[in-house]
């Protein structure tokens, strides 16, 4: 399934979402490397400088760009169960993020893709 809309400029932003959007097994081991718990029926939702996964249990939002701290932390950082992570480790180094009071979890693309594999052996 293709999300049909184009929402990024940058090639492997988009692709990031495409990805989300239409296998949800990436989703899934997200929140499986976030919780430790097994989450179902996830929405992806883009945002102008971040991509929100979330269900009724869960949010999590994968930065893309410095931008994220303006545009929507304020308006979910004291929400319950919110996750931050960032699939490029210099988004964890940047000045913008000094001041968010939840860390920016780092998660490899290799570790997704692993997780996933791992989660699809076990017959998730």
């Amino acid at each position: 399934m293709e999300s049909k809309k184009r929402y990024y400029i940058y090639t492997n932003y988009q692709a990031c979402y495409e990805y989300l959007y239409a296998e949800p097994k990436f989703c899934e081991a997200l929140a499986y490397l976030l919780t430790f718990e097994k989450m179902y029926d996830f929405r992806v939702i883009p945002h102008t400088s971040s991509i929100e996964i979330s269900n009724e249990n869960i949010k999590i939002f994968i930065v893309l760009m410095g931008s994220f701290q303006f545009d929507k932390y304020d308006e979910v950082k004291n929400e319950k169960n919110v996750h931050f992570v960032s699939f490029d480790r210099a988004i964890d180094e940047r000045y913008e993020f000094f001041i968010m009071k939840n860390k920016i979890k780092f998660i490899s693309i290799g570790m997704l893709m692993e997780t996933v594999s791992a989660l699809t052996r076990k017959g998730w």
